[in-house]
């Protein structure tokens, strides 16, 4: 693949872009209950975001989760949100997400892909004291925290009708940033 740069442009580019933004890996467990069914799904969850711009007020990621429920088996999906990090005075932030994206039914509900639609918040709690500001920083700074999330979603699985569900995940965060840009 030809991209018009020279190799050495293209990884200083890459390079520079990657320091103007925060990324963030997640993974944890979560509790489902869709609105129709007796019975909740419980199962491991990952997702990884991008903060946008460095100021971390909006964000945009990707989620896989393994509910096990008797409506979904798996979902992939995207989530675009607005996040503020805990201040220098804090360990408490906020987060409010949209998500969208994929779903494989269970068997008991005819198996196929079907859509899926959510909002959420959260609650994160930095696990990590914050540096104070002349404290020499290294190259990458990683933030530890605990998220909280409370959503509503619409599922659509092949064959039924759509059903509303009640989520709530808890997670562990690790944010990476670099400290070489203010």
């Amino acid at each position: 693949m030809r991209t018009g740069l020279p190799p050495s442009r293209l990884t200083w580019a890459v390079m520079f872009v990657s320091l103007d933004y925060a990324c963030s890996l997640s993974a944890g467990g979560v509790v489902t209950r869709p609105s129709t069914a007796s019975s909740m799904g419980f199962g491991p969850t990952i997702s990884a975001t991008v903060q946008l711009p460095r100021e971390y007020q909006s964000s945009a990621g990707i989620e896989w989760t393994h509910a096990g429920s008797r409506v979904d088996v798996w979902r992939l999906g995207m989530d675009y949100g607005f996040t503020s990090l805990p201040e220098s005075t804090g360990r408490l932030a906020w987060e409010i997400t949209a998500r969208g994206g994929v779903l494989r039914s269970a068997s008991e509900t005819g198996s196929g892909l079907g859509p899926f639609g959510g909002a959420s918040v959260a609650a994160l709690l930095r696990l990590a004291s914050q540096p104070e500001p002349w404290d020499p920083a290294g190259l990458v700074d990683t933030v530890p925290l605990v998220v909280l999330e409370a959503g509503v979603n619409a599922l659509a699985p092949p064959g039924r009708s759509m059903l509303a569900e009640f989520s709530t995940r808890l997670l562990l965060r690790v944010q990476v940033s670099s400290s070489l840009l203010p």
